[in-house]
């Protein structure tokens, strides 16, 4: 089951990356990074979309990453957010550039209190009231090297 979870959080956030701001920066032209952190809450409600999609780089569009995905449910609803920097409340922490985002879980202080209904619309065409709850993970940008 969690193993689950985990594969759909994951699913979500690539879906995710595809619709983030980016920036160019070194490592020559095509190079697509990242820059953000994002707060992610597990939304349910959501009706499959059942659409048949391909994933492709951002950078070279011919290029197929994942043919024939079928898109289900939407599982995670992710706002981008600044972080205060630990050391210095009143300053903002800085992401750093990547090319992927990084997500930690976080414990949210105090009464979680009862879970809000969002009205949704997105790029697949749905407009969807879902059950949105309490804060689960926060994601920034990162770099990968191989």
């Amino acid at each position: 089951m969690k193993a689950k979870i985990v594969l759909r959080v994951v699913a979500v956030i690539g879906f995710l990356v595809l619709s983030v701001t980016v920036a160019q920066a070194g490592g020559g032209p095509g190079v697509t990074l990242l820059n953000g952190w994002f707060e992610c809450q597990a939304i349910s409600g959501s009706a499959p979309v059942g659409d048949v999609i391909s994933i492709r780089d951002v950078d070279d569009f011919s290029t197929v990453i994942r043919a024939a995905v079928r898109v289900g449910s939407a599982v995670l609803a992710c706002r981008q957010v600044q972080v205060a920097d630990p050391s210095n409340a009143t300053a903002a922490l800085q992401p750093s550039l990547g090319d992927r985002l990084k997500c930690y879980t976080i414990a949210v202080q105090g009464s979680k209190g009862n879970a809000d209904f969002l009205t949704f619309v997105d790029a697949f065409g749905r407009q969807e009231n879902l059950r949105v709850f309490a804060p689960q993970f926060l994601c920034t940008s990162a770099q990968t090297t191989q």
